[in-house]
């Protein structure tokens, strides 16, 4: 019995331990951005900006300056935001991909254990918040590794806007 209750007490204070050193998923939602960038923020609350380019109708990408580019010793290559009718639905960094490891466990360190991988071949994961979804992309695939910050509330609004356009589209037949 003192063997039994002994194994229960480490395993209990391992197990507590060990919750103790990640994040939960709420304090994505709770951060609701990257840095000082909020999603639903316009982008006129913003000054150092590079205007890149319409990604399509009501979307448009910018480069950020204003913001530091480094996650602890990480260095990253560029920030950059997207808007949905000037309000910023995603914040995507970019960052030399030797570094997907580390950013990975700070990720896991703030949020918790990813909710998804995707593809089991690919370094690509997933954090779905209520909210916000974060999606960390380290895969050879691609030439930097990513990171994204996306409001689901923005992007519904988003596809929504999309699917207008295309059933109008679609009674233009």
């Amino acid at each position: 019995m003192k063997t039994f209750l002994f194994t229960i007490t480490i395993l209990s204070v391992t197990l507590t331990t060990l919750a103790q050193d990640y994040g939960k998923i709420s304090d994505l939602d709770k951060k609701n951005g990257f840095k000082t960038l909020v999603l639903g923020d316009s982008i006129t609350n913003f000054e150092n900006y590079k205007f890149l380019g319409d990604v399509d109708e009501n979307v448009k990408m910018f480069d950020v300056k204003e913001i530091d580019h480094k996650i602890g010793d990480i260095e990253l290559t560029a920030i950059s935001i997207i808007t949905f009718d000037n309000k910023i639905s995603k914040i995507v960094a970019f960052f030399d991909k030797k570094d997907g490891y580390k950013i990975h466990g700070v990720f896991d360190k703030a949020y918790g254990v990813h909710s998804q991988k995707p593809n089991r071949f690919i370094d690509k994961y997933v954090w779905n918040g209520s909210k916000v979804d974060l999606i960390l992309d380290y895969d050879n695939l691609r030439k930097d590794g990513t990171m994204m910050f996306i409001s689901l509330s923005l992007l519904k609004a988003e596809k929504d806007a999309n699917n207008i356009k295309r059933n109008k589209a679609v009674s233009d037949l």
